[in-house]
């Protein structure tokens, strides 16, 4: 399928059905003012932050966008809105360029720190409902965010929780027990699951909250089987140290192993437990999508399955993590897409499909 034609499938959006415990906003024009108490909005700054947002998404978040291209407007701008916004958190603890945030070293009461005067924008989004001096900034992603804090359900604890996981990578310290690397996998993909339910909608309270936790977790323990090779370049190893002991490593004999790019029974061992569990996670969580509101469950089953191909191909080679970065090709991630489609169609007439 061409990627004009599968841009047609995916950009189709139809109308959800079921309740939700989490209220979905309506509509696709944003109010001119947003209801945080503050800071009028200007519509077509807003909608430039959107596209910024968007722009954003689709170049940066990869595996990612292709999930949300399913997902039903004005809810899919939303989540661009959002990722944005966790991308450059992301960018601003790896000290990396950033696009669509503009602080300064002493902006906010940042005391020096970018990620600190980023905190202070955020505090005043969460607020006010946009940074005042982004409020009529279209090359922000300020008035997005403050648009979407304003029309959805997103806890503000969640983005706190974020931007503590990434100060934590800030000052990266070996994790002694799975428990303490899961509260940080929580930080930094747990809360995202959170946020993606609480814009989509769902039904099910904390049961299904619990679910959408144990998804997140399930894609970061994928994530950090991915990136070994990079992790351990930076000197950072995320795989618990008791567990690590279990198969004759510590951190340093550990990343010498897996920079060498050479594999041994071991390490073989030690990926193969890693895999099972982030299976059991992915496991767990499958209810999930039943949950989620009929229009949106395409894009949560999408984003699962593109993860959970990417684990399965380290499943079936699991030295090739050493010599290059696995991913999920173009046209798997458009056949994942493409069944995705499938489900939506069947959803907008109250049907179940198999996939």
């Amino acid at each position: 399928m061409s990627e004009a034609r599968l841009n047609t499938a995916v950009g189709h959006t139809v109308e959800g059905v079921g309740g939700q415990d989490a209220p979905a906003a309506r509509g696709h024009a944003a109010p001119a003012e947003s209801p945080l108490a503050g800071t009028p909005l200007d519509e077509a700054v807003l909608a430039e932050s959107m596209a910024l947002s968007r722009r954003i998404t689709r170049t940066r978040a990869k595996s990612f966008y292709y999930g949300l291209r399913l997902t039903p407007e004005p809810k899919r701008s939303a989540l661009y809105a959002i990722y944005a916004l966790m991308r450059a958190c992301d960018d601003l603890a790896d000290g990396s360029d950033v696009e669509g945030v503009a602080v300064s070293a002493t902006s906010a009461g940042g005391g020096g720190e970018p990620l600190e005067a980023f905190c202070g924008e955020l505090a005043e989004v969460i607020e006010r409902g946009t940074a005042a001096r982004c409020a009529r900034a279209g090359d922000s992603i300020w008035p997005a965010v403050g648009h979407v804090l304003a029309t959805y359900p997103v806890e503000a604890e969640y983005l706190w929780a974020m931007i503590e996981g990434q100060r934590r990578d800030l000052d990266h310290r070996a994790y002694g027990s799975f428990d303490e690397l899961s509260r940080y996998c929580y930080q930094v993909a747990g809360v995202v699951g959170l946020v993606c339910i609480a814009v989509w909608g769902y039904r099910g309270g904390e049961a299904t909250r619990q679910l959408a936790e144990k998804r997140g977790l399930a894609l970061q323990l994928t994530n950090i089987l991915r990136d070994l090779v990079e992790d351990a370049g930076r000197g950072r190893v995320y795989l618990p140290t008791d567990e690590l002991a279990a198969y004759g490593y510590d951190t340093e004999s550990f990343i010498r192993r897996v920079l060498s790019g050479k594999s041994e029974k071991d390490f073989e061992r030690l990926l193969d437990f890693q895999v099972k569990r982030a299976q059991m996670y992915y496991n767990e969580s499958s209810a999930l999508d039943s949950h989620i509101d009929g229009s949106c469950r395409p894009a949560s089953w999408a984003l699962m399955r593109v993860y959970e191909r990417l684990l399965e191909k380290i499943s079936s080679d699991p030295p090739r993590v050493l010599t290059r970065r696995v991913k999920v090709g173009r046209l798997e991630k458009l056949g994942i897409c493409v069944r995705a489609v499938r489900l939506k169609k069947y959803a907008a007439a109250g049907e179940r499909v198999d996939l």
